[in-house]
């Protein structure tokens, strides 16, 4: 993902990372931010959490910028980090928003949260094993709203938010689920 003003590419990579040079069993998922103008990585930061010596098998699975607060946010797929705030030169973490396992996760102990949008002052995710849309305070990542989209395989795919709708891509549902956010649920 490019950074909205500044010649920075933030890539989100699955594999091969380290930390503090150690590369440990798993996956090593790492995000890597490319300087554009001097054509030149300016840092890797590794995203995967380590357990008993083993890394988990996580990936970067969407990322979102909030050029009013300078941040980025990491959704960790297969991991129990949740989304990860990163500041906005790629080099450190800011928080981690973690989320339980819902009653409807039937198969996995994380949500894989596969996408998100700002709104506002809000941070929208799409947790899939969760089947779910919650909207969280961008800053703290509180949960504020937690709106069930149905069960159904692999759960809801995708966000946009358009004005003050959200827009769902759920595929197992057949299309799309449209979520007011300026109305309560």
């Amino acid at each position: 993902m490019p950074h909205p003003s500044k010649p920075l590419l933030y890539v989100g990579i699955q594999r091969g990372g380290n930390l503090n040079g150690i590369s440990y069993f798993g996956g090593n998922c790492f995000l890597a931010t490319y300087d554009l103008a001097a054509r030149q990585y300016v840092s890797n930061l590794y995203l995967a959490e380590v357990e008993n010596g083993r890394s988990d098998d996580a990936s970067a699975s969407c990322l979102a910028y909030d050029a009013e607060n300078g941040s980025l946010f990491v959704g960790m797929f297969q991991s129990h980090r949740g989304i990860c705030r990163i500041n906005e030169s790629g080099q450190e973490v800011l928080a981690n928003f973690r989320f339980a396992r819902g009653a409807h996760n039937k198969h996995f102990p994380w949500v894989d949260p596969l996408s998100r949008a700002v709104y506002r002052d809000k941070l929208i995710s799409v947790n899939r094993n969760n089947c779910e849309l919650v909207v969280l305070n961008m800053l703290s990542g509180q949960v504020e709203n937690a709106v069930f989209l149905g069960d159904a395989p692999n759960g809801p795919r995708s966000v946009v938010v358009v004005d003050d709708v959200a827009i769902i891509s759920y595929p197992a549902r057949q299309g799309l689920i449209f979520h007011s956010l300026s109305q309560p649920s």
